[in-house]
Parts: structure tokens; sequence; C-alpha cells
């Protein structure tokens, strides 16, 4: 279920891990998904804009 996270930025979603202090940067498209960052969840939330 992708869309169960909500839109953070231009159609990117962000799901922040439970168990470790990450947060997946990902777009659904209709036939995969796209994860454009990684990124430690204490960090600015505006560092992955700059890798697309």
């Amino acid at each position: 279920m992708p869309e169960i996270h909500g839109i953070v930025w231009r159609n990117v979603r962000a799901a922040r891990l439970r168990r470790f202090t990450y947060v997946v940067y990902y777009r659904v498209h209709e036939d995969r998904l796209e994860v454009l960052a990684v990124v430690q969840g204490n960090r600015d939330a505006a560092v992955w804009q700059s890798r697309e």
C-alpha cells in the first residue's frame, strides 16, 4: 500500500521507518515505485531535494 503515506512535495511521498531513524522519499508510478532518497531522520528534510 504505497499510497498510505502522504505527499510531501510534487507527488513525492515520505515514509518514516519505525525501527530505524530513516525516511524514505519515493514516487508512485502505475507499474513501479521510484525511490528518490533514504535520509537519516534527524537531518534537514530538504536535503533529498538536491538529489532530484
